[in-house]
Formats: structure tokens, sequence, C-alpha cells
């Protein structure tokens, strides 16, 4: 196992797709953090158990070649509410 520190606006999400290629590496930070769920939000410079282990090694190994972490530049939210999906619009 390695550690890992938490970049700034960096999600559990964000750091297991960096390091494990899938968003479903949250479930093994978790566990190896002794964290309560994969919803909890982690200050930036915390300390994370990393496994040796991808679950997605192509998509691993390509972020870290563009040293990908988070996005640079705050973006709008997308969602319910922020987004109109499906919306047919007649002529």
């Amino acid at each position: 196992m390695r550690i890992t520190e938490v970049k700034y606006q960096q999600s559990l999400a964000d750091v297991a797709i960096q390091h494990y290629g899938d968003v479903m590496g949250v479930y093994w930070l978790v566990e190896d953090n002794n964290l309560r769920s994969v919803v909890d939000v982690i200050e930036h410079g915390k300390k994370l158990i990393i496994r040796e282990q991808y679950l997605n090694k192509r998509v691993a190994e390509e972020l870290k070649l563009k040293d990908v972490a988070t996005m640079d530049t705050p973006c709008e939210p997308v969602g319910i509410g922020f987004e109109q999906v499906g919306v047919l619009k007649i002529i």
C-alpha cells in the first residue's frame, strides 16, 4: 500500500478514479481509511492509504501521465434543477 495526499477540492471519487481507474474504488478508500461512507467530505492535505491494485489500470495510468486530479476551474452545477433532460422543442 502507498499513501497519497488529497489535493484542493478533490473528492473521494476523484481519488478513486485517479488511483484505481474507476469510481468504484471509493469503496476501497472507505474501507482502507476507516471512513464512514462513500460521500464523506475529505479535506485537502489529508493522507489516504492507496492499494497497489487497479480496477481499470489503463484509465489510472492515463491520468497519471496527464497529472490530472481535479478541475482547475469551478464548473456549473449539473443535475436535477439545473438541466432539462429530454426536452422536445416544437418549431
